[in-house]
């Protein structure tokens, strides 16, 4: 059975909890192998009604103790897959390894990237954001003119 495409699909906006899952991000990974030519992922933290934030069951430690090279496997061809994303966004990122290996897969791989913006979640975590985005900064880029901004 052939997988379906969605070769019309040019920005993608996702909701999820307050902190990215392995298997969330893994399905992000998915669709935008399922959508070749998508330019711009949106990725937003859900509100509730009273302006919060859930907390919601994570999968960190599940994911830290896994091979991360295999959970991130998807049999994806860098040839086919994010020639054409050029924006990336992240709102209320948490700083968590799932949002890391996410954001790492998408500047390894995105080679028409212009644009990563992360907005954080906690200031009151200072020290743990400052060590996400020097991590991040750290990584190897596709695309040699994409620019990296945290909020």
């Amino acid at each position: 059975m052939m997988e379906k495409r969605f070769h019309n699909l040019e920005h993608l906006t996702l909701l999820y909890a307050s902190s990215l899952s392995r298997d969330s991000a893994l399905e992000i990974m998915h669709l935008m192998k399922i959508s070749p030519n998508a330019k711009v992922l949106i990725l937003e933290t859900r509100k509730y009604d009273d302006g919060s934030q859930k907390a919601g069951t994570s999968d960190d430690e599940q994911f830290i103790s896994a091979n991360p090279e295999d959970c991130w496997d998807l049999g994806i061809s860098k040839e086919c897959l994010l020639q054409h994303l050029e924006v990336v966004r992240i709102e209320v990122a948490v700083g968590c390894p799932n949002e890391f290996k996410l954001l790492e897969f998408l500047l390894k791989n995105a080679v028409a990237l212009d644009s990563v913006t992360i907005t954080g979640n906690s200031p009151n975590e200072e020290n743990g954001w400052i060590s996400f985005k020097k991590k991040v900064m750290k990584i190897p880029r596709a695309s040699s003119k994409v620019r990296i901004r945290f909020f």
